[in-house]
């Protein structure tokens, strides 16, 4: 059986009219990105197949995630994602392509499709924790915290999922320690 390329990076199963078959890696989700900016594009119902199994929106309704307003972005090789010490300014998640993480102390980490990071910067916008640099050409989803902020205050149930799902993690790491 073919899949497309949003089952193949990140694991989901798709209805037969969500499935691109492209076979290649930027078939249904890149291939329909329409430009909002240099470097920067949007896609619309197209992102629950890749929010819904994130553990941060897990438990968040469809009608929901097709309200969180993401967009994809490309970075050159080489290019800086985030800067260590910078804002917390968003959430991303690797569509295609390799990034390195450089933590202020320890060993660097790669980190490929279907990777996350910064979702606790969604909600507190705290400082950078560590330099995320492109290794190739990488294409990201990004979720920017100020459009998040805004879609909770136009949609509460959204944070109550968001604080359902946060005490539940919280609560399963009380239990390791």
């Amino acid at each position: 059986m073919l899949t497309c390329c949003v089952e193949q990076t990140f694991g989901v199963a798709l209805s037969a009219d969500e499935r691109c078959f492209s076979g290649i890696r930027c078939g249904c989700i890149l291939g329909s990105m329409s430009t909002v900016g240099p470097g920067l594009f949007a896609i619309g119902d197209d992102w629950v197949p890749v929010l819904k199994p994130l553990p941060l929106f897990e438990g968040m309704s469809s009608r929901h995630l097709r309200r969180i307003p993401a967009k994809a972005r490309r970075f050159q090789p080489g290019e800086a994602i985030v800067r260590a010490g910078d804002p917390g300014s968003g959430f991303y998640m690797i569509l295609d392509g390799e990034v390195r993480v450089d933590p202020p102390e320890g060993r660097p980490v790669v980190l490929k499709a279907g990777d996350y990071f910064g979702e606790m910067a969604l909600l507190d916008g705290a400082p950078r924790s560590a330099d995320i640099t492109a290794l190739g050409e990488v294409t990201v989803m990004v979720i920017a915290r100020a459009a998040f902020s805004k879609l909770l205050r136009s949609e509460p149930q959204i944070a109550q999922v968001l604080l359902r799902t946060l005490a539940g993690r919280l609560r399963a790491a009380e239990k390791q320690f």
